[in-house]
């Protein structure tokens, strides 16, 4: 602390942005200020703070950087470009939630594609949203496709493509896969497109028509046909829109907004020429329970990747008003609404954004509820928050996978999750050496400071896997969790009708077995955390089975049968990697030259 106070006395009266760092090194939260010196500064003030969560993110800083800008419009840019990097855990984080699902436009591609993402990357392909929901999107995009004959399968499907499919028999898609197509009347649709999602109909239908028209004149009749579908799948959408609102709301964007100690809820009411084109919940945690702070990260970045409308109107006046005013162009509105039809809509907003905010409270209430029935299940020292599960998975006795998945909250963490190959040092199904290696590999992680350890760790097994894991663990005495290990249910049979036992839990400390009620939160907990590293693991094996198929098809000679045959004699993918070329040679219909050019194939690979 000594430190950080010297650092404050040499920090600027300048506009910047501040970044917290915790012991690891780890960027925590990111922050804006016009006097760096003076915002810095408060949170290390001798009075303690009377939120919990300042006091938090103070309790877990250890270090702290700034970068001093001209302007606070940069600051604001720069705090929103790092919040996305480095998704600090104190930071309102949105639009990189998997929660909300995005709309991916394969502009980088020939023949671009739309789909829906789940996280922008920086590939190359145009974003759009993010959505309140996966349902809505997916309404949405059949709109779009129908009114623009657009590709719709995979980038594999399209390349071994020989006839047009039947979205192009039911006039739903050009088949640029096997027809001549041109790429610029190709792009244009894609445009168009994505001027319609933007609320932009009139202005597409407009152009639509003008190009029906003069295709017409000129005799280019197949793409006057085309341009009509388009046409009359648009009025077919439009009849089906929602009535006009008002003839002078224009293009504006209305949020109602509900929040309580921890989250923040919104409801955005989007309209597009006076009409209402989407209706959207947004649900975010406030790690610092600031209301204008969170709202004002939330618009950065929901604005940060789309076009803004002609007005945003909000329910409530946030203290930062002037400063997100000047994020906006001169052209753009940011305004709320006193009275009329404006203040009806957000009223209606409001009520919404209220009604998600309880719902996300059940919610929130019945996680908690769960995550404490394990702990007193358990008898665990603290809630579980975090939970991790190794599983060991064999393919036909060999190849040996494992995997670890995390749970959250009691919630899959997918981005959290793991595939372990073992060491050559580890032959045939020893699930015990497995587990104890994958342990100590997972702990070594943990001690480096390179991932933190979950709350509890579950071992996929019964009591002997537990004694392997426990073995690994006697190495890193420093590390604190708690580790029990869940056994399958099996049938059973005392003399009598075949029974299922009940799952069970063995306890690190004592061994015990604990017998999960079938039903309980426990069990649906456990069993979940379990079938996911099961289906983890399970992935992996395809993963690595699909390249051992895809390079036998890159051989010449080796057809769907053959493959087949080479597949099966193996017990595994790395016996086939090391196989000589007299044991290729034994199977049925591999000559002695194809089993030189296989087992030579192998070795380049290696």
């Amino acid at each position: 602390m000594t430190l950080l106070r010297d650092k404050l006395q040499h920090l600027p009266l300048e506009p910047g942005v501040y970044v917290m760092k915790d012991v690891n090194g780890r960027i925590i939260y990111v922050g804006k200020a016009k006097l760096l010196k003076n915002r810095v500064s408060s949170y290390f003030r001798t009075k303690p703070h009377e939120n919990s969560r300042i006091q938090a993110l103070v309790a877990r800083i250890d270090d702290f950087s700034v970068f001093v800008v001209r302007q606070e419009h940069e600051a604001l840019m720069l705090e929103r470009s790092l919040i996305r990097q480095h998704r600090p855990l104190y930071n309102v984080l949105f639009t990189d939630d998997k929660e909300y699902p995005l709309l991916r436009v394969s502009t980088q591609e020939d023949w671009p594609r739309f789909s829906i993402a789940r996280r922008r990357r920086n590939d190359g392909a145009t974003y759009l949203g993010p959505f309140g929901s996966s349902l809505a999107l997916q309404q949405l995009l059949k709109v779009i496709f129908k009114i623009f004959p657009l590709v719709r399968c995979s980038a594999r499907e399209f390349a071994q493509a020989k006839r047009p499919c039947n979205y192009y028999a039911m006039k739903q898609c050009l088949a640029p896969c096997t027809l001549p197509v041109e790429k610029a009347l190709y792009g244009t649709m894609v445009q168009q497109a994505i001027e319609v999602l933007h609320g932009k109909n009139q202005e597409v239908r407009q152009v639509l028509r003008r190009s029906m028209e003069a295709a017409s004149a000129e005799l280019r009749y197949e793409e006057a046909l085309i341009l009509r579908n388009q046409l009359q799948a648009m009025d077919g959408a439009r009849a089906a829109e929602q009535v006009v609102l008002d003839n002078h709301l224009g293009d504006c964007d209305l949020f109602g907004l509900a929040a309580n100690a921890s989250t923040l809820s919104l409801c955005l009411l989007k309209i597009r020429a006076s009409r209402l084109v989407e209706n959207s919940p947004f649900v975010v945690a406030m790690p610092l329970g600031e209301v204008d702070e969170a709202l004002f990260e939330f618009l950065l970045q929901y604005y940060g990747e789309q076009p803004l409308p002609r007005e945003i109107i909000l329910s409530r006046e946030p203290a930062f008003v002037e400063e997100l005013r000047e994020f906006f162009t001169p052209q753009h509105k940011l305004s709320l609404a006193l009275r009329g039809k404006k203040k009806a809509l957000l009223n209606i907003a409001s009520r919404n954004a209220e009604l998600s905010l309880a719902e996300a409270e059940r919610e929130e209430l019945k996680k908690q509820q769960r995550l404490s029935e394990l702990q007193q299940f358990l008898n665990l020292p603290s809630l579980p928050a975090v939970i991790e599960c190794l599983d060991i998975s064999h393919h036909q006795g060999s190849a040996t996978v494992a995997s670890i998945v995390c749970f959250r909250e009691g919630l899959p963490s997918k981005k959290d999750y793991r595939h372990y190959t073992l060491s050559e040092a580890i032959t045939g199904p020893d699930d015990f050496a497995s587990i104890s290696e994958i342990m100590r590999r997972r702990l070594q992680k943990a001690n480096e400071g390179r991932a933190p350890m979950p709350d509890l760790m579950v071992i996929d097994g019964g009591k002997g896997q537990l004694s392997a894991a426990e073995k690994a663990r006697a190495g890193f005495p420093e590390l604190r969790f708690s580790l029990v290990a869940l056994a399958k249910s099996r049938l059973r049979n005392n003399s009598g009708p075949l029974v299922r036992s009940p799952e069970r839990v063995f306890v690190g400390d004592t061994g015990e077995a604990l017998s999960l009620r079938e039903g309980s939160e426990s069990f649906r907990l456990l069993t979940h955390l379990r079938n996911e590293a099961h289906r983890f693991a399970l992935s992996f094996h395809r993963k690595k089975q699909g390249k051992i198929t895809s390079s036998l098809d890159q051989l010449k000679g080796v057809g769907r049968v053959l493959r087949q045959r080479i597949l099966a004699h193996f017990p595994s993918q790395e016996a086939l990697r090391q196989a000589s070329p007299a044991e290729l040679s034994q199977i049925k219909g591999v000559s002695a030259p194809l089993a030189q050019e296989i087992h030579g194939y192998f070795q380049r690979q290696l």
